[in-house]
C-alpha cells in the first residue's frame, strides 16, 4: 500500500506541475455593457474584440478592440463609435492579417442595415470601415455576417453573410474583397429553403468552404427538413461541390 500511495502522489504532482496556468478576471471597460465576441491568443499577448453599449444619448452601440498580456492585464483599449450609426460585431470573426493588422466583420444600422468590414492596425487604430448592402437593396436591407470571414494567403477576404430576400426565405451572400475592402465578386447561394451560414474556411489554393444549415422549419408547420450543408467554391466564386 505504501508503494501504491507513493506512485499515485508522484503522478499527481507531475501532472499538476505541467498544467497550464489559467485566470478568471472581472474587468470593467468603462461602459455600461460590453461583450467580447472574438479572442486571438498569441505567445506574447491576447487580442480581443466585441461590442459595447453606452446608455447616454446620442451614443450607439460600437466596436471595441483590446490587447492584453498573457495574464489578461489590459495593455490597450480602442473603440469605434458614431452618433450617426451603430457598429455591431455580435458574431465574432476577428482575424489577423499578414503584417500585423486585423480585420473584423460586423453590421451597422443607421436608416439601413449593412455588413461592415473593420480593419485595425496592431494598436487597435481603425484603418478603414467598408459597408456592403443587401443585394436587393432598397427593397430589402436585412444582412448580417453570421458565418464569419475567411482570409486568403494574399490578404483577400471572403465574408459569409445571411440575407433576407422575402418574409419566409433567407439565402447566403458571399462577398470577396481585396486587402483594401474593395469588392472583387459577390455570390448568392440558396433556393426556396431557409439557408444560414455558420462557418467559412479558406483553403491553401485560395478556394473557400462554407458550412451551415438548410431548413424549411419557418415555412411549414409539419414535415420539417433540417440539414447540414458543406459547399466548396473556387477562387472566382463558382460552386465546385455541395454535400447535404
Amino acid at each position: 500500500m505504501k508503494i501504491l500511495y507513493t506512485s499515485i502522489f508522484t503522478l499527481f504532482f507531475t501532472l499538476s506541475s505541467i498544467g497550464q496556468n489559467t485566470f478568471n478576471i472581472r474587468t470593467n471597460y468603462g461602459f455600461p455593457a460590453a461583450v467580447l465576441s472574438s479572442v486571438i491568443p498569441t505567445d506574447s499577448c491576447i487580442y480581443a474584440s466585441g461590442i459595447i453599449a453606452d446608455s447616454v444619448f446620442p451614443y450607439n452601440t460600437g466596436a471595441i478592440f483590446i490587447k492584453m498580456d498573457v495574464s489578461a492585464q489590459m495593455l490597450l483599449l480602442k473603440t469605434l463609435t458614431s452618433t450617426q450609426k451603430t457598429f455591431e460585431p455580435w458574431f465574432g470573426g476577428l482575424k489577423s492579417l499578414p503584417g500585423g493588422s486585423f480585420i473584423m466583420p460586423a453590421y451597422s444600422i443607421d436608416s439601413t442595415m449593412k455588413t461592415v468590414l473593420i480593419k485595425y492596425n496592431h494598436l487597435g487604430d481603425t484603418l478603414f470601415t467598408r459597408e456592403y448592402f443587401n443585394p436587393f437593396y432598397p427593397a430589402q436591407d436585412f444582412i448580417q455576417p453570421r458565418g464569419g470571414i475567411a482570409i486568403c494567403k494574399n490578404g483577400e477576404s471572403v465574408t459569409n453573410n445571411w440575407i433576407t430576400i422575402s418574409d419566409a426565405n433567407t439565402n447566403i451572400y458571399l462577398i470577396k474583397t481585396d486587402s483594401n475592402g474593395k469588392v472583387k465578386w459577390s455570390k448568392m447561394l440558396g433556393d426556396n429553403y431557409w439557408e444560414r451560414p455558420s462557418s467559412i474556411l479558406a483553403t491553401d489554393n485560395g478556394c473557400v468552404i462554407i458550412g451551415g444549415i438548410k431548413t424549411n422549419d419557418n415555412m411549414t408547420t409539419e414535415n420539417f427538413s433540417y440539414r447540414t450543408f458543406l459547399t466548396g467554391l473556387d477562387t472566382s466564386g463558382q460552386i465546385q461541390w455541395t454535400w447535404l
